[in-house]
């Protein structure tokens, strides 16, 4: 799964004035090797890893000491970034609310002290502590996973095959960075803090975190937020690449239900077909931008290029109704909108690069969570089957080639095999609050009614015109969040959702925004 928010809001930003500065034999970043066997599970309040806007806020940051593996008796120790976002009320319910980050690999703390003032903002942090645990291997805990490899190679592989070999090196095990030895790591944080009970709130692969948590540990969870939910129970190898087709779908039905797109954009879905089908054979030519060099660049675009950028695009409530438009526009040679919708969505910004320092994904940590507990349990003929049977001729190699790819990372990445019941639905009568997107490519609504089948008291909406991670959007979802935290016995009142227009989908004569 990729990052749950498109757009980070540019701070200005200062240290709180509590805040000291991590010394030399505190930080995460002194060493990558897990801790030393002597270490105790525990929590330690240290300086935040991370500079915050001054505010009356009140943030607190951590070190939670866990096993690296809890299977093994010579287990060694990491260390897990934690924050804490006091309530700003007078009244401040018992039970805090957890984030989990997305994913796999995503960085909570980067999510929250880049987004600060969202996070201020939400209306259920007035009365409830809000905590942030960057997940083992992610972020700012100690190791981490990140492969900064990525921005040295050209080669995926070489890349990945490069990080692996380092991480092995430095003495990490690669099987232990999965969901069952991550939700065991929540409860640990919640049980050394003192909570009695909690209120989980995932988004992406969150949702699969906080699933297994209401799976392996449920006891003192008091209610549940999944947004853009990731059961367990899908057959993720074939069902990512049909996830994406069924939402093309949607944007294809959706466009023909407006009567100014469909008579602006006729027969849409013949259209992008025949444009994949073009490009792959006659690469086009668009201007990009590089952010790095402050300057455009001329880039291919080739079927694969144009699939890529509708997936990621769909992710956006902003980017969908350009997506009819960027369509018909590539068709016709006319690449404008195309370097529109990559410069909104930073998708394949080559060359530019990302820093070494970038903590916001964690890509070793992201294939050994989706190797474990995805691609383990299916072979790769049986997804090539899947494709050539039931998907567009048109898309079909380009679907094999991302099949492929991953099952090849996989291999060679080593993360062993979850446990069965890893892999099966989840079944629990924790109250649910699920919400999902109308067009989101990578966890569409299906997925949602599949994990509510098994969740008694669940509850499941779906947000017209809308992505993935609808709740990283102020408004509805956050009111519904709110009321549904404060009780979450009942359903909680969605009128809101009506409320919420289809997407005015951008028509020809109509100017394109930079």
């Amino acid at each position: 799964m990729k990052k749950t928010t498109l757009y980070l809001l540019i701070l200005t930003i200062f240290l709180l004035a509590c805040n000291t500065l991590l010394s030399d034999d505190t930080s995460p970043e002194a060493s990558n090797a897990p801790v030393s066997t002597s270490s105790e599970v525990g929590y330690q309040p240290r300086a935040c890893p991370f500079d915050v806007k001054a505010s009356d806020a009140t943030i607190e940051c951590g070190y939670l000491t866990v096993p690296e593996n809890r299977s093994k008796a010579d287990h060694v120790m990491i260390e897990l970034a934690v924050a804490i976002l006091r309530a700003s009320g007078s009244e401040v319910a018992p039970d805090p609310i957890i984030y989990l980050e997305g994913g796999p690999g995503g960085s909570a703390l980067d999510s929250f002290s880049s987004d600060l003032e969202t996070w201020l903002d939400h209306p259920f942090q007035q009365d409830h502590d809000l905590i942030f645990i960057d997940q083992r291997g992610t972020g700012y805990s100690h190791p981490t996973l990140d492969c900064p490899e990525n921005e040295a190679y050209d080669d995926e592989i070489e890349a990945l095959t490069t990080c692996r070999d380092r991480l092995l090196d430095e003495g990490i095990d690669l099987t232990a960075y999965n969901s069952i030895e991550n939700a065991a790591d929540v409860v640990t944080l919640w049980q050394t803090l003192g909570y009695e009970q909690v209120n989980l709130y995932g988004i992406s692969y969150g949702t699969r975190l906080g699933l297994a948590i209401m799976r392996d540990h449920p006891a003192q969870v008091r209610s549940v937020v999944l947004d853009s939910p990731f059961p367990p129970n899908i057959d993720t190898p074939i069902q990512d690449s049909f996830a994406n087709l069924s939402t093309f779908q949607k944007l294809f039905q959706g466009c023909a239900n407006d009567s100014a797109c469909n008579e602006a954009y006729p027969n849409l879905e013949d259209i992008f077909l025949k444009t994949v089908i073009r490009l792959d054979n006659e690469p086009g030519v668009a201007n990009l931008y590089d952010w790095n060099e402050d300057e455009y660049y001329e880039a291919e675009v080739t079927g694969y290029d144009l699939m890529g950028t509708l997936v990621q695009a769909m992710y956006d409530v902003y980017t969908i109704p350009m997506l009819p438009r960027m369509i018909y526009d590539t068709a016709n040679d006319d690449f404008e909108a195309y370097s529109l919708v990559i410069d909104y969505t930073g998708y394949r910004r080559m060359p530019v690069r990302q820093s070494v320092e970038d903590v916001s994904d964690s890509e070793g940590m992201f294939h050994s969570v989706t190797c474990r507990d995805e691609y383990s349990y299916t072979a790769y003929e049986t997804v090539e089957q899947k494709i050539v049977s039931q998907a567009p001729t048109a898309l079909q190699e380009n679907l094999l080639y991302d099949s492929s790819s991953m099952f090849e990372s996989c291999e060679l990445w080593g993360a062993g095999q979850a446990p069965a019941y890893a892999d099966e639905a989840v079944v629990s009568d924790i109250p649910t609050l699920i919400l999902t997107g109308e067009y989101d490519p990578v966890t569409p609504t299906s997925w949602g009614e599949l994990a509510l089948e098994t969740l008694e008291n669940g509850y499941l909406y779906e947000f017209r015109g809308f992505g993935h991670a609808v709740s990283s959007e102020p408004g509805c979802a956050a009111d519904m969040m709110t009321e549904f935290f404060s009780n979450p016995t009942v359903a909680p009142n969605s009128d809101c959702l009506q409320d919420i227009p289809n997407p005015n989908f951008i028509l020809p004569n109509e100017e394109l925004e930079n």
